[in-house]
């Protein structure tokens, strides 16, 4: 984009960007892994970054002890830079680099097959490769940060004197409703 911007103000060409759309990304594994159902970002960047994670216990000390295969696109690939970007920050910022010791390809139907053909899979590609191979694969939800899940709220009563009253009520807080109208100011 810089390259365009830079030859339009050469040539005095005024001009407008307009984003039309946005290519939406699947993180996936196999349909075959038993115990992998999300990941956060900083999990994901705990894979990808350079030196990280070989296998998945050290995402996640709950996951099991067992070898990673990561399957995403090469170097060349816009997929790549955006995801990098999102995950890792600017390394300029952060210090973090993607990791190389992945397989990588510009094909995302071998980054399919490759995943599909491993339990212990991760990868990420166009959403629209998931679309079409779901029956081989299991698209991860994400997380932005490592919050634990809200633990379950005991349910609270609805208060049995007020119809308007939703919240909690014990019995010395209880008050008869008024039955006096009120009148309305124009």
């Amino acid at each position: 984009m810089a390259e365009e911007t830079k030859a339009c103000e050469t040539k005095g060409v005024k001009y407008q960007s307009f984003r039309i759309g946005l290519d939406g990304l699947a993180v996936v594994t196999s349909s075959k892994n038993q115990f992998l159902e999300s990941l956060n970002f900083d999990q994901m960047a705990e894979i990808w970054k350079q030196g990280g994670a070989t296998t998945w216990n050290q995402v996640d000390s709950k996951f099991p002890n067992d070898k990673l295969a990561i399957f995403a696109p090469d170097t060349e690939s816009g997929t790549y830079d955006f995801f990098t970007e999102k995950v890792l920050g600017d390394p300029k910022e952060t210090g973090l680099k993607p990791r190389t010791d992945y397989t990588a390809s510009s094909d995302d139907n071998t980054l399919v097959q490759g995943i599909e053909g491993e339990a212990n899979s991760w990868g990420y590609f166009g959403f629209a490769y998931y679309q079409n191979n779901k029956a081989g694969l299991k698209d991860l939800k994400v997380a932005e940060s490592r919050v634990a899940p809200p633990s379950p709220r005991p349910r609270r009563r609805s208060c049995r004197v007020s119809t308007r009253c939703r919240g909690p009520c014990s019995s010395t807080s209880r008050k008869t409703p008024s039955r006096t109208p009120r009148s309305v100011s124009s």
